[in-house]
């Protein structure tokens, strides 16, 4: 039996937010990578997850690919992006699962 790695999961989170409010989550940058590392308990990820699907919800290791449709390699400038974004927000997140056994 061959193993390997399915093609990325992406899907959007989308809210409302204030200026400077917590978005509810613990993240990582690596070199090119921004990565959910916990789901606070307060804040607008709590709150989304709370009312999606688990396929939807933002989980640990999910990564944040974008920030209203804006995407970066450079992780200093998507966390820039991140950290100023608010009004109406988008997140594009992507989990690599793997393949079934």
């Amino acid at each position: 039996v061959a193993y390997g790695t399915a093609a990325p999961k992406t899907f959007e989170v989308e809210f409302l937010r204030e200026a400077s409010a917590s978005y509810g989550f613990a993240i990582s940058a690596a070199v090119e990578v921004v990565m959910v590392l916990e789901v606070l308990s307060e804040g607008y990820i709590k709150d989304w997850n709370e009312f999606y699907l688990d396929d939807w919800k933002v989980k640990p290791f999910d990564r944040i690919v974008s920030v209203n449709g804006i995407s970066s390699k450079n992780t200093r400038d998507l966390l820039a992006t991140l950290k100023h974004a608010s009004g109406s927000v988008k997140l594009t997140i992507q989990r690599w699962r793997s393949c079934p056994k």
